[in-house]
């Protein structure tokens, strides 16, 4: 399931860390509808994997040291989710602060619109794909837990892809198994270094084939 929020913004500069007030804006909206399911995502010191997943469109946006200029007073989210449930929880928590203005820093940003998208059903065993949202490959050493993020350039990428898959699974209703003969091979990529929380992360966008044999 998969939804699209419709944001419109106050002014057409936001900052260089804009995921971070899109997840805070996310948290809002599952604290003001349900406390206990924020509570159980979000309790502190649990560093339990989410069960979604979201990416933003800019529309043309031009990018300096740490703001980022639009060319329009908006953008749009779109939100994954693994089972039909969460989608629910997720489309009834950003309903109840639509139209409800969220500050940023030297900014507003009001939800108008949530759209349901339609799904496209993939029976091909390989599919060209294009990320929306850079894709994060991250290694935590358990003993420092200090993180290392690789993209596709780095030897550890497809490796630490795979570690990483599997334990999302875990908390979703595929088998494990599906990846035993899983590929991501790039065709268009690119390296991006994205800011979150003040941290610098490597990771990959563009054109990639997945397959399986």
């Amino acid at each position: 399931m998969r939804l699209k929020l419709s944001l419109k913004l106050e002014d057409n500069v936001i900052d260089i860390d804009y995921r971070r007030f899109l997840l805070s804006f996310i948290k809002l909206a599952l604290s003001t509808y349900d406390k206990e399911y924020f509570n159980n995502l979000y309790e502190e010191g649990a560093n339990k994997i989410k069960p979604f997943t979201f990416s933003a469109f800019l529309p043309n946006p031009t990018f300096s040291q740490d703001k980022i200029s639009l060319a329009e007073k908006y953008m749009n989210i779109t939100i994954s989710f693994n089972d039909y449930a969460t989608g629910v929880m997720f489309y009834n928590s950003f309903n109840q602060i639509k139209f409800k203005k969220f500050p940023l820093k030297d900014n507003n940003l009001t939800l108008v619109n949530i759209s349901l998208l339609n799904e496209k059903e993939i029976n091909d065993n390989t599919v060209k794909i294009s990320f929306l949202s850079p894709l994060v490959v991250r290694d935590r050493n358990r003993e420092t837990q200090k993180d290392m993020y690789y993209s596709f350039e780095q030897e550890k990428f497809n490796e630490t892809l795979l570690i990483n898959l599997r334990e999302q699974l875990k908390y979703s209703d595929i088998l494990e198994n599906v990846l035993n003969d899983f590929s991501i091979k790039p065709i268009l990529p690119k390296k991006v270094i994205v800011k979150f929380y003040e941290k610098n992360i490597e990771c990959s966008i563009g054109t990639f084939e997945l397959s399986r044999e």
